[in-house]
């Protein structure tokens, strides 16, 4: 304890009074009680020397009793006892310690007496008043010496050779004598007293500043005490709570303490029941190019921080992913090391990382995929609309049409195919309305039955009513005959495929782990089969892009479509199979509470018209953009087969200055625009005509939309889309239905 610290307890004055007066009274009881018993031991060697002594002093040749023998047992008793009474009745008073005084000086005046005034006998009244001194009280002192000089003034006039040993002429001068060596006496006594209050007032404060420093202590002691107890309570329960698993193990690997955290996540159902089964960590941790040693070994070496991705036991006996961080702590009793370690799962972070890289795949592969189909749209756009301008041309010989025929079929296989790679990259234009699943699935139950054979039985399970979807409807049919058809090669000995419908809320937690949906009430359709089931291996990429087990039949791409459809329609789809049990393909789609009916425009062509003419008689002139030569060459003899006046353009800004110098008389009714083109796109272009003429109706035709056109739901009034390839009738319809509604 420094000096600053003593100062900071240093009492006051009056607590230093106070403590010293209650010490001194302590102390001046115990001598009460003390000299109080020292004066009948006086007495009996009094009676001793008076029985002895005291005969020899006096004349006479025979040795008899002496009177004064009598006196001093009846007077020593009286002067004896009486403050032996008070002291044991009333130690603390301070007449008490006054008697034992007057009691303690009478008795040297009687020893006095009794030695017949012997120069010797005087030493006794300086013992008595140096034994009298041990009060500290300095009047005591100077009362004392005048009751000896009081008794030495009487016996002295009156009696002096018992004060002195002879006859005085001047006993008065005698007794001034002696009362002046007893007043020296007294007097260095009281200069000893004064210095011993000194001293004592010294030790009682630092007495109290020690009292006040202990308290002190004793409180901080006590305070640091609970706080070391609540601190380990709080980390105590913080391991306990802990949501990532911690332990703690010795130098060699002996688990001393695992948490709750841990302990669930190798399958135990408390910490103490793992450690019974488990001793060490190399029970749980799976041997690698790294041992277990070896670590602990880095560890205790780098006395630091020490984090490593490893794989541990679980009490199953299948392999966790797992992330350990681990830290040198010095052990209680100083001498050992011991280590603290925690543990995280890292299961779900390498499922995140796998779905993360997938889906960058899954991207890579729709970057790429589209940019072929845009191309390949486009090319087939032209072997499409010259195959359908050679076979409904009259003068094309029959030998010849045959063969242009089959050209058409490869074409829209090749259409189809180019649709498959769009819907699974999400870059097919979404053209959704509100329709009834049930309705579609049912008018659909041929259709399926011709797909997949005689073989296999279709059971339909649909209610009588349902929520609308909102989505393409054919899209949606295409999703139907794609699962149908996976299916069906899941049973190539027969079966039955089981097609049911409902309804279902959807929440947080699962959209959560879908990632793209969100929560709500969704038309559900579930797709089964009773074939052998889909392996585990097989479940982790059976939506991925071009893989399949069908071999070289199969193109990888019916699953993928299914999920970029579904997709796009803001829905989800589940997979659940378990092997020889068949598999369960669940869809979800959004539910149309939230959009309007489309209602299809009267007056149309039917698709199935081999011809759509103007609804007027007048000529319509139309301006066509495209930059692609052959498209374009097949667009403007397309449209003027149709009976149109064409104006084509090599790009959005020769349409753009072919629109602005037109004339009254010969206005373009109507623009079709490809959106992807050099120098001024379809949609600027749109755009800056729109500026100009917004009553001007405009078709946007696309291999693919680059997202500018997601879903027609986004489309202007007066603005469509029409998907490349396509045939001539359906141009001819597009444009009857765009002319239509701009005059309506």
């Amino acid at each position: 304890m420094n000096i600053g610290v003593f100062q900071a307890f240093q009492p006051s004055n009056d607590e230093i009074d106070v403590r010293f007066q209650w010490e001194l009274n302590q102390f001046r009881q115990i001598h009460n009680q003390l000299f109080a018993w020292i004066l009948p031991i006086q007495w009996i060697a009094c009676i001793i020397l008076a029985a002895i002594v005291s005969p020899l002093n006096w004349k006479g040749d025979v040795s008899t009793l002496h009177p004064h023998l009598l006196a001093t047992i009846f007077l020593g008793g009286l002067v004896s006892l009486y403050p032996v009474y008070l002291a044991k009745k009333h130690s603390r008073d301070a007449s008490t310690r006054y008697a034992v005084a007057i009691a303690q000086m009478l008795m040297s005046g009687l020893l006095v007496h009794l030695c017949g005034g012997r120069i010797e006998a005087h030493f006794h009244i300086f013992a008595s008043l140096a034994l009298l001194a041990f009060y500290r009280d300095n009047k005591l002192l100077w009362f004392s010496a005048a009751v000896i000089a009081a008794d030495h003034l009487v016996r002295g006039i009156f009696w002096p050779r018992s004060v002195f040993g002879v006859d005085e002429a001047l006993p008065v001068l005698r007794a001034l004598e002696h009362l002046a060596w007893v007043s020296l006496e007294v007097i260095a006594l009281s200069f000893s007293n004064r210095r011993s209050h000194r001293e004592m007032q010294g030790i009682v404060s630092r007495q109290i500043v020690l009292e006040n420093t202990e308290t002190v202590l004793e409180h901080q002691v006590a305070n640091r005490t609970r706080e070391l107890r609540e601190s380990e309570q709080k980390a105590r329960k913080r391991f306990d709570n802990a949501p990532i698993g911690m332990y703690h193990c010795d130098s060699a690997g002996k688990l001393l303490s695992v948490n709750p955290a841990m302990a669930n996540l190798l399958g135990y159902k408390s910490g103490d029941e793992m450690l019974e089964e488990v001793e060490t960590l190399d029970q749980i941790q799976c041997r690698e190019s790294t041992t277990t040693e070896s670590w602990l070994e880095a560890v205790l070496e780098n006395r630091g921080y020490r984090h490593r991705d490893s794989q541990w036991r679980h009490r199953n006996g299948t392999a966790i992913p797992i992330r350990e961080s681990t830290k040198v702590m010095p052990a209680k009793d100083g001498n050992r090391q011991e280590i603290e370690g925690i543990v995280e799962d890292l299961t779900e972070l390498r499922e995140l990382e796998e779905r993360y890289l997938h889906s960058g795949k899954v991207q890579a592969i729709g970057q790429l995929t589209t940019g072929i189909a845009h191309d390949f749209n486009t090319f087939l756009t032209s072997i499409v609309g010259f195959s359908d301008l050679i076979i409904e041309c009259p003068d094309t010989p029959e030998s010849i049409r045959d063969r242009v025929k089959d050209i058409h079929t490869s074409a829209g296989r090749a259409t189809r195919l180019t649709s498959q790679l769009l819907a699974f990259s999400k870059k097919q234009t979404f053209q959704p309305e509100a329709f009834q699943l049930p309705a579609s699935v049912e008018n659909m139950k041929g259709l399926l039955q011709h797909l997949v054979g005689d073989s296999i039985a279709i059971q339909l399970k649909t209610p009588e009513s349902a929520e609308a979807v909102y989505a393409d409807p054919l899209q949606i049919e295409q999703v139907i005959l794609n699962l149908a058809a996976n299916a069906r090669d899941a049973m190539p000995e027969g079966g039955e495929i089981t097609i049911e419908i409902g309804e279902t809320t959807l929440s947080e937690g699962f959209m959560s782990y879908c990632g793209e949906a969100t929560p709500g009430t969704y038309v559900s359709m579930s797709v089964s089969d009773t074939g052998g089931g889909i392996t585990e291996e097989v479940r982790k990429q059976i939506f991925d892009p071009f893989f399949t087990t069908k071999g070289t039949s199969g193109t990888g791409l019916g699953l993928a479509t299914s999920i970029g459809i579904i997709k796009q329609s803001g829905g989800h789809i589940t997979l659940d199979s378990e092997s020889q049990n068949g598999c369960t393909f669940r869809v979800y789609l959004p539910t149309s509470e939230n959009h309007s009916l489309k209602v299809r425009p009267t007056g149309l062509c039917s698709d199935t018209e081999t011809n759509c003419q103007s609804p007027s008689n007048s000529v319509r002139r139309i301006l066509f953009a495209e930059d692609e030569m052959m498209a374009r060459k097949l667009g403007v003899l397309a449209l003027s087969s149709l009976g149109y006046q064409v104006v084509e353009a090599a790009n959005g800004a020769d349409a753009l200055e072919k629109f602005l110098t037109q004339k009254d008389d010969g206005k373009f009714e109507l623009v079709i625009t490809d959106i992807m083109m050099p120098v001024m796109d379809g949609m600027e272009l749109a755009e800056r005509i729109s500026g100009i003429s917004p009553d001007t109706p405009i078709i946007y035709t696309s291999g693919y939309t680059n997202e500018a056109i997601a879903s027609t739901d986004e489309l202007k009034e007066g603005h469509h889309f029409l998907q490349k390839p396509y045939p001539i009738k359906l141009l001819g319809s597009k444009i009857t239905e765009a002319l239509n509604l701009s005059v309506a």
